[in-house]
């Protein structure tokens, strides 16, 4: 008789998890949403760019992750949880997978942001008389240069070939040089990004990193870190030794950096977090840019939740739990051996552009 109980629990013992799981993704999702869109709002331009836009039932259809982000942008208080859970909706009535996945990335979860913001941007009006330099550029006018051509005709300016606010302060380019060491002859080519990556995992295998205590992001900005290949060369007309290496073409107002790594925690290294980073050395066409760090997205290593920092006028305030509860902080401080940065956010001063 009591195995019987037993396999009758079974079943609703087995849905309680489900729920629970489903609960927790749900969490986990609306933490890193919120984080995101604190990090988001950081970026003066980009809050300003939003909040000018006037939105009717059709624009509400077409453009709903835009304007579930005006919502958040508007909000306080409870309305600010409250409108982080209909984003957090929104984003998932998008796209279904969001909710399915077995862990939650807030980069994935980001480019997905991005990506769609990106396409509604398309057919905006913005009111003129609240913006002087307004961002659009007709389809019309957009729909004569190809990507492709943007790309390769460098020596205009990239950004006035978008029409929207994404592409035109979130997009930048990489330039990608092959060396060969034989003919010493030079190749180049040349891709976009939105959010430059650093892979930890990949970085520490190379013989210069793998001893490191500490990881400097701004100074690997600045090396080279030449990778040795094999490849055909088109002038040697044979197989032989390249250099290969990456350096940063063009760098938006609004830069995007990542940080990936694997699930030891044992054998991560702390980050050397900068406010202020100078492109000079960096950047090849944008060096007298200077970029100030406005947020960062990190995770509990123990709890697994995500929080950020924003910083405002040189003043921290750290935002966590599930009431997004706001603390001020003396200074930039995470404890990196219990929480792990994700996302570092940083917008170009307009003064040194």
């Amino acid at each position: 008789m009591l195995k019987e109980n037993i396999e009758q629990l079974k079943p609703s013992y087995f849905y309680l998890e489900q729920i629970k799981n489903e609960f927790a993704k749900k969490h986990l999702l609306n933490n890193s949403v919120n984080s995101l869109i604190r990090c988001f709002s950081s970026f003066k331009d980009f809050a300003k760019y939003y909040l000018q836009i006037k939105f009717d039932d059709s624009n509400i259809q077409n453009k709903p992750i835009s304007h579930a982000l005006i919502e958040c942008l508007y909000s306080k208080g409870k309305k600010w949880d409250e409108s982080i859970h209909y984003f957090r909706q929104t984003l998932c009535t998008e796209n279904p997978k969001l909710e399915k996945t077995k862990e939650i990335d807030p980069r994935l979860v980001l480019v997905f942001i991005l990506e769609k913001l990106n396409n509604e941007d398309k057919a905006y009006v913005i009111d003129k008389d609240i913006s002087n330099e307004p961002y659009i550029i007709s389809d019309k006018e957009n729909a004569k240069t190809s990507k492709v051509d943007m790309l390769l005709n460098l020596n205009k300016k990239i950004s006035s070939k978008f029409n929207s606010f994404i592409s035109k302060n979130l997009f930048g380019l990489m330039k990608m040089t092959i060396f060969c060491e034989e003919c010493e002859t030079k190749t180049y080519s040349f891709c976009g990004y939105f959010i430059i990556d650093f892979d930890l995992d990949e970085i520490q295998k190379s013989k210069k990193y793998k001893k490191l205590k500490k990881f400097d992001y701004e100074q690997y900005l600045r090396d080279l870190n030449p990778k040795n290949i094999n490849k055909y060369c088109n002038k040697c007309l044979k197989q032989s030794a390249h250099l290969y290496y990456k350096q940063i073409y063009s760098i938006p107002d609004l830069l995007i950096m990542s940080i990936q790594r694997g699930n030891n925690y044992e054998n991560e290294i702390p980050l050397v977090l900068t406010e202020k980073i100078k492109m000079k050395g960096i950047s090849e066409t944008n060096p007298n840019k200077i970029f100030k760090l406005t947020g960062i997205v990190c995770r509990n290593k123990v709890s697994g939740d995500f929080f950020c920092i924003i910083i405002d006028e040189d003043k921290f305030f750290r935002y966590e739990g599930k009431e997004s509860k706001k603390t001020k902080m003396d200074s930039l401080k995470i404890d990196q051996s219990n929480e792990k940065v994700i996302l570092l956010f940083y917008e170009a001063n307009k003064s040194n552009i």
